[in-house]
């Protein structure tokens, strides 16, 4: 992750994308199932706005995954991401 605040939700928003791509499903289809409209989803993608956890548990339920599949990996992760150190 770059250092950069937002960076987080931009690499969610990229990885939600592509799960729900891969699993077949269009952001209507999805957005439908979370009770949501369409410029949300596509806040969340793009990284310009986070769900709550309750939401991305259901999105998970929904897409069968797992919550850290759409979480960058430790590894990738500094302090300084969260302006934190």
């Amino acid at each position: 992750m770059k250092n950069n605040r937002n960076q987080f939700r931009v690499d969610f928003g990229v990885k939600l994308k592509k799960i729900r791509e891969e699993k077949g499903f269009s952001r209507p289809e999805l957005c439908t199932i979370l009770n949501c409209n369409r410029a949300y989803l596509s806040n969340v993608e793009a990284g310009n706005r986070m769900p709550s956890f309750n939401k991305i548990y259901i999105i998970c339920t929904v897409l069968r995954c797992e919550i850290t599949d759409l979480l960058p990996k430790v590894k990738d992760i500094k302090p300084n991401d969260f302006n934190c150190a």
